[in-house]
């Protein structure tokens, strides 16, 4: 069951039910049952539920083939939810929304039968860290549950459940569940025909916190949550906004095409708008829908004469169906898109031109829903002209973009809204201007970083525009440590999305400037440094852009400027790839994330195409995990090995705050008093003895052992050399096993228990990241800089 704190995850959660909303009214097609039962078929090839499943599955009884004994449809939807593998879940709409219809029906009729108020038991096994989370969390806060829940009337049935759950670094809960048929929520209902008191809720549901506390009696704690009505959430209004946007009766390709694109999910955007091209006639109307998410994906990725080829193309489409009222605003709106990307490419005469034929197309109907593109005509004007440096006509002309939206009823959290903001504060931060004031840029960038961490998923590049323009304003006001500390954050969630973004280099460039800078307090800022305009980040459709408006009097914000979620920043190092890899995947909850060659050479990533970065996000921590080379057996002056982890190191900067050194339990003692030696030198040549403050050392199949009933202990003392057991002692004996066959949920409850234990070593080292002080290393960078 996943659980989300929407104190700390409220944007993730608004676009992943945003998401399954599109799901579940998507049209049913046969393709749909194909797709899943292959994938059933190649995960479970001995089943025999997955052949009654293909020939025999019904719309009304999804919730019985959901639930059987035999079927492992629960354990592939479960999976899917837990790691928000979108792909998949895609594959499961036609399942998710029978079970939604039925519920829904079912629910429909215990509403007219049942008590007011009923109370539910929900027993769960959960991971001390993901307890520490609810623990910290407050008495009327909301949590969210992203997955199907089952829950019982008879609360020693609950209890019994979690008695017959045994995992090692795991805690067991009990939700004790008040639920109110008169609210309007997700639909629940009871499952007849397996157990007369278990009852299903719908994914999604929303849960109020009453009180948290440990019961001594059964070893557990017991969570009093309410279950909400949609009108209780404060995400009420803006997700019933963007429902309007997103959901009509019946979705298709495009709507999920357009909505990933909006997560940042680019990738998964792009695949989605291929797939429904191929699948349309050449003179289709909904190909130019296609045309212009392609579009807006190569704009973000900063490839304009990529996007411009796709915007002419939806723009020649439309124009060959040009017959109509509703065509005359399509028109319009291609030539905003053309407009928006000539302006990022800085081809500002030809945005102009474009611009004024939109103009003129939306003249020639005068329709109020219209207006709306006005405003995006307005966005453009005011960004070309704050690139001219007239920042106060620009401010006038975003200003009038706000104005033109002031009926619109627009959320005042809107996402959008945001980029009004951004672009509003970095007129203010343009030096040589009358209106140059970055403190009031930093009140207007401050209040789209609030909007933006709210209502977009973790990780998600406008976020990471706002926190440069933050940091722009803090260097602008000489606060240096509060301009690094933003920059750092930008610079994570732009690693994250694609190294070559031109934003990973502005960033980068940012952090250089301001280290130099506290490097030597005597050093001043000569030069005038240019901001960045938010102008590479226009929604999926700018035609859509809405906002509630009004005359902005920003009020410096009296609290500390958000910082989105604890950032742990981990380097693998290993002996064997297969192992180091392995492990990096199970933490990043991803297969084959790291690329693994097992052949000639023995460096893990060999070309531009590799993974050598990946990301996750883990009960509101942000991970980011950076792979290196194995090493075994290749010490000594090999450049190669050396080259690539100083490029790894280079992924990590400002520093790792760990390095994870991944070993496996095996039955014989696999390196001899010299490799270990010749291991303990070449740590210390490549990274310089303060490494010994940030090795962790983890321990995969754990399971080996537990066959064998070898005690770890015993085996460090008897399997591993002094040599060994000496450079463990120096890391203060830091280790963790993993059972590599363990469950999804005991290993997260070994992922939590380990970054416990970073914590512990950052605690030792004041909080500060490993910073680069070997010689060797630093002369491999200087090499590899001047290259």
């Amino acid at each position: 069951m996943a659980t989300k704190n929407l104190k700390i995850e409220k944007g993730n959660f608004l676009w992943f039910r945003l998401f399954v909303e599109v799901l579940i009214h998507m049209k049913d097609n046969a393709r749909a049952h194909h797709d899943l039962v292959e994938i059933l078929r190649m995960n479970y090839p001995q089943s025999n539920f997955v052949a009654d499943f293909n020939q025999n599955y019904t719309a009304d009884k999804a919730i019985e083939w959901l639930t059987r004994d035999d079927s492992c449809l629960l354990k592939e939807l479960n999976r899917a939810l837990r790691q928000q593998h979108l792909d998949h879940l895609f594959v499961f709409r036609y399942v998710i929304n029978d079970i939604h219809q039925q519920l829904k029906t079912e629910h429909d009729k215990e509403i007219k039968d049942k008590e007011k108020t009923l109370t539910l038991y929900r027993s769960q096994v959960i991971s001390e860290f993901e307890l520490s989370q609810l623990l910290q969390a407050n008495t009327g806060e909301l949590i969210a549950i992203n997955s199907f829940m089952s829950t019982w009337s008879d609360r020693m049935k609950a209890i019994d459940f979690h008695k017959e759950q045994h995992h090692v670094g795991l805690k067991h809960i009990l939700f004790e569940i008040e639920v109110d048929y008169t609210k309007k929520s997700r639909p629940f209902a009871q499952i007849y025909g397996k157990e007369q008191d278990l009852t299903l809720f719908m994914l999604g549901c929303v849960f109020r916190i009453r009180s948290i506390m440990e019961d001594h009696t059964f070893h557990c704690y017991v969570m009093k949550i309410e279950l909400c009505s949609d009108d209780d959430c404060d995400l009420k209004n803006i997700f019933d906004h963007m429902t309007k946007d997103f959901i009509q009766p019946e979705t298709d390709l495009i709507t999920l095409g357009s909505l990933l694109h909006r997560m940042g999910e680019l990738d998964k955007a792009r695949k989605y708008f291929q797939l429904l091209l191929h699948e349309l006639d050449e003179n289709d109307p909904d190909r130019a829908h296609c045309f212009d998410g392609l579009g807006h994906i190569e704009n973000d990725q900063g490839r304009f004469r990529e996007a411009l080829k796709y915007y002419q193309q939806a723009l020649n489409l439309r124009m060959s169906h040009n017959s109509s009222h509703t065509n005359h605003s399509l028109i319009a709106l291609s030539h905003i898109h053309i407009a928006n990307d000539y302006k990022d490419m800085g081809d500002y005469n030809e945005a102009l031109q474009n611009v004024e034929k939109a103009r003129t197309f939306i003249r020639q109907q005068n329709l109020q829903e219209d207006r709306i593109k006005e405003a995006a005509c307005h966005i453009i004007m005011g960004s070309i002209l704050y690139e001219k440096a007239k920042c106060i006509e620009a401010l006038d002309e975003f200003q009038q973009a706000l104005d033109i939206n002031k009926q619109q009823g627009i959320p005042d959290d809107h996402p959008d809204r945001a980029s009004i903001f951004q672009n509003m504060g970095l007129c203010h931060l343009t030096s040589g201007t009358i209106i140059h004031n970055p403190t009031l840029a930093l009140d207007y960038c401050v209040q789209a970083l609030i909007i933006r961490l709210n209502t977009l998923p973790q990780n998600h590049r406008c976020t990471g525009i706002t926190y440069r323009s933050i940091g722009l304003a803090y260097e602008q006001l000489k606060e240096y440590q509060s301009a690094l500390k933003f920059y750092k954050e930008a610079n994570i969630i732009h690693k994250a999305l694609n190294k070559t973004f031109n934003e990973l280099q502005k960033t980068e460039n940012d952090i250089k400037r301001i280290q130099k800078h506290l490097s030597d307090p005597m050093l001043r800022p000569t030069h005038q440094f240019k901001t960045q305009s938010s102008q590479n980040e226009a929604p999926a459709d700018i035609g859509a852009i809405k906002f509630k408006t009004e005359r902005i009097s920003p009020q410096l914000c009296s609290t500390e400027v958000p910082i989105q979620v604890v950032t742990r920043r981990m380097i693998l190092l290993g002996r064997s790839n297969e192992v180091k890899s392995s492990f990096g995947d199970a933490l990043l909850a991803q297969d084959n994330y790291f690329m693994i060659n097992q052949g000639s050479s023995s460096v893990t990533y060999t070309n531009e195409s590799s993974h050598i970065v990946g990301f996750r996000d883990f009960y509101g921590r942000k991970l980011m995990i950076v792979d290196t080379p194995a090493f075994a057996n290749e010490y000594g002056s090999n450049s190669i090995i050396r080259t690539k982890i100083t490029h790894s190191l280079e992924q990590a900067a400002p520093g790792p705050h760990a390095f994870l050194f991944v070993l496996e339990f095996t039955p014989e003692l696999s390196f001899s008093e010299e490799d270990d030696k010749k291991l303990c030198e070449f740590l210390i040549s490549i990274f310089g003895p303060t490494i010994y403050q940030y090795i962790v050392f983890v321990f995969t199949n754990l399971e080996k052992l537990q066959r064998a009933g070898i005690e770890i202990d015993r085996y460090l003392k008897q399997r591993c050399s002094q040599t060994f057991i000496n450079l463990m002692k120096r890391c203060k004996n830091r280790y963790i096993p993993i059972d590599n066959r363990a469950p999804p949920n005991a290993k997260d409850a070994s992922f939590a228990e380990l970054l416990l234990i970073i914590d512990r070593m950052l605690n030792e080292n004041q909080g500060k990241e490993y910073t680069y002080q070997s010689s060797s290393l630093q002369q491999t960078l200087k090499f590899t800089t001047q290259m």
